[in-house]
């Protein structure tokens, strides 16, 4: 599991900013939380997660560990946590329904038992 930055320059409010992503969006949030990158800045809703970060924030996440994601690489990754966005908001928004009430329940037992 990895952490990128892609290498955007975006000005915005006197500062220049990119983008950081990662192979999953625990990974992402971890890690955000980490840098001191506060949550309610997660970019949940745009064309795809991810965290703005200033490109002094990027150059500590580097230090911290993240890796420069080339264009393919964050494409790509981006589509990875847009799927895994939307599978735990259908998830969570499907639970009242009975099938997933049932799933739940018997993966709860089978847990339970092993």
């Amino acid at each position: 599991m990895s952490v990128y930055v892609d290498s955007v320059n975006i000005l915005w409010r006197n500062a220049y900013w990119c983008h950081m992503l990662a192979d999953s969006l625990e990974e992402l949030h971890l890690f955000a939380k980490h840098l001191g990158v506060k949550r309610h800045w997660f970019h949940r809703n745009a064309s795809y997660p991810h965290y703005d970060i200033t490109r002094e924030m990027r150059d500590y996440a580097i230090n911290q560990g993240a890796l420069i994601g080339s264009r393919e690489l964050i494409i790509s990754c981006a589509k990875q946590l847009k799927r895994e966005l939307n599978q735990t908001v259908n998830h969570t928004h499907c639970l009242h329904h009975h099938c997933c009430r049932t799933m739940t329940r018997q993966r709860d037992l089978f847990n339970s038992t092993n």
